[in-house]
């Protein structure tokens, strides 16, 4: 902690300080936001010295994960749901065909991408990502069961390797076709296993979202 100027005593008397009347502040500027809050407790603190203890205690910078909204019947839904499956064995979870919905775009991805640049310098043609306001697309509604098939969404991370873009919709179609076709049981078989810890993580989490 001395590394940053705050040493760990402080962090914790801060903590303890601050208690149950502090309100927690919104995401966005998390540096600029404690840099002030520790600022007008009496703890002067620079702002480069605010983001390296920042990182020293763990916390880092991470993009948002995509998650559909739970409202409070969405949660009371859910652990219902999970707590009257969570005796349910791999086998059990086997008998059962889960479907999913996925939409592929002919040329760009609705996701964010990532470029790197040098400080200072001008956006070239591959920092921009274009837009278009018609854009092309598939909508498949696969089904997933022990047996074959897989999520629409890992064949969407094999369409992304081809080097170049499908030329048209019915090459796109193609490609989907074909990829999914490669998939194996082999390759559902982690899904499958992996849906008591799913069940016991919605249980824990009161019906709110997890990591699966």
């Amino acid at each position: 902690m001395r590394q940053a100027g705050v040493s760990k005593s402080t962090v914790y008397r801060i903590k303890h300080e601050i208690g149950q009347t502090f309100q927690r502040l919104k995401p966005g500027k998390p540096i600029e936001d404690t840099h002030k809050c520790l600022n007008n407790l009496g703890h002067p603190i620079g702002y480069e010295a605010t983001r390296k203890l920042q990182h020293r205690l763990g916390f880092n910078c991470h993009i948002k994960k995509k998650q559909p909204h739970l409202n409070v019947d969405h949660r009371k839904d859910r652990l219902k749901w999970a707590k009257a499956h969570r005796n349910w064995s791999v086998t059990d979870w086997k008998r059962v065909i889960f479907s999913d919905e996925t939409k592929i775009n002919l040329l760009e991805s609705d996701g964010i991408q990532y470029t790197w640049k040098e400080g200072g310098q001008p956006d070239q043609s591959h920092n921009i990502k274009e837009t278009r306001r018609h854009q092309k697309s598939l909508m498949v509604w696969g089904c997933m069961t022990s047996l074959g098939s897989i999520s629409g969404n890992h064949v969407k991370i094999r369409l992304g390797a081809y080097e170049t873009p499908a030329k048209n919709v019915k090459e796109l179609w193609e490609r989907f076709d074909y990829e999914w076709s490669q998939f194996t049981i082999k390759d559902l078989e982690p899904y499958y296993n992996s849906m008591p810890d799913s069940v016991l993580a919605c249980i824990k989490n009161k019906g709110g979202n997890t990591g699966y």
